[in-house]
């Protein structure tokens, strides 16, 4: 199965680069993140990783948060909140 675009670096990343001078901000669709994977912590991991700068979660921020900080403790999101 394909990897949603929020998940691909190139998709997020690549117009942006091209198009506009600065580097800009990326914001997931909504709940977004969670199309992405097996698991939550996957999800949050390659949507962070892909160049997602902000993830709508409404319902999950706490999860969010949680998988975000453990990533981070792990190294796994070198880009994720310190």
């Amino acid at each position: 199965m394909p990897l949603p675009d929020q998940a691909q670096p190139r998709t997020i990343a690549g117009p942006f680069a091209i198009v506009l001078p600065s580097s800009g901000f990326v914001i997931s669709d909504w709940q977004g993140i969670n199309q992405i994977g097996p698991d939550y912590e996957t999800d949050v991991k390659v949507g962070v990783n892909a160049g997602i700068d902000m993830v709508m979660v409404p319902d999950q921020y706490a999860n969010f948060e949680r998988a975000l900080t453990a990533q981070r403790a792990r190294r796994s999101s070198p880009h994720g909140a310190a």
